[in-house]
């Protein structure tokens, strides 16, 4: 019985097909999903993963160049700036306290001319001459300003309308704070530069000009 009733379940559904305009219920859907799947291309998703990692490969050693590029432009750089820009400001800072150290000097000497007679300013081993400069050089301020000599002083006396004035001049060489080899011979960067102060004074006592 069951057979004959899927045999004419067969039969009916035959004879609706031949009829035009006629589809079974969900074969439109079969179609267009179908001709869906024949338009799609199927190559797309290969080529994507195929170009993903070429692209990635040839950007880092692109990356990797830049950045081994720059650290060796870094180095020659950095030793130019410290050349050319940072020794020689440290050596001019140096120079000016040299100058500074040479004037305080100077002043130290003076005020000890005119209190004293003549003979013990002008001698060699007095306490204008040799004793003030020596004690100077060994100080924290003749030490910071490189004083590579004793300095030598001259005491000049001369009679004027006000008195008898004492000059004493004191000449001082300082070495550089940093010697730069490509400035050998500029004084204060390469070589010693030599500053040369002279001041006056009145004698307080004028009996210690004969004297």
């Amino acid at each position: 019985m069951n057979t004959v009733k899927i045999r004419a379940a067969q039969t009916f559904q035959l004879g609706l097909r031949d009829r035009p305009g006629f589809c079974l219920p969900g074969a439109h859907r079969k179609q267009e999903r179908r001709q869906e799947l024949r338009q799609e291309p199927r190559q797309e998703p290969r080529q994507e993963l195929r170009q993903e990692p070429r692209q990635e490969l040839r950007q880092e050693p692109r990356q990797g160049r830049r950045q081994g590029s720059s650290i060796a432009e870094f180095g020659p750089a950095f030793f130019f700036l410290f050349i050319f820009a940072v020794f020689p400001v440290l050596d001019i800072i140096g120079l000016g306290f040299g100058y500074v150290s040479s004037i305080s000097l100077n002043d130290l000497q003076l005020r000890q001319a005119v209190k004293v007679p003549r003979s013990e300013a002008e001698d060699k081993n007095g306490s204008v001459k040799l004793l003030i400069p020596k004690k100077y050089v060994s100080t924290l301020a003749g030490g910071l300003a490189s004083i590579t000599q004793l300095p030598s002083t001259q005491v000049i006396y001369e009679s004027g309308p006000g008195g008898i004035f004492v000059t004493v001049t004191t000449q001082v060489t300082v070495s550089p704070f940093l010697t730069i080899p490509f400035f050998s011979s500029v004084p204060g960067l390469g070589a010693p530069a030599t500053y040369t102060v002279s001041s006056t004074r009145l004698l307080e006592n004028p009996r210690f000009y004969a004297n």
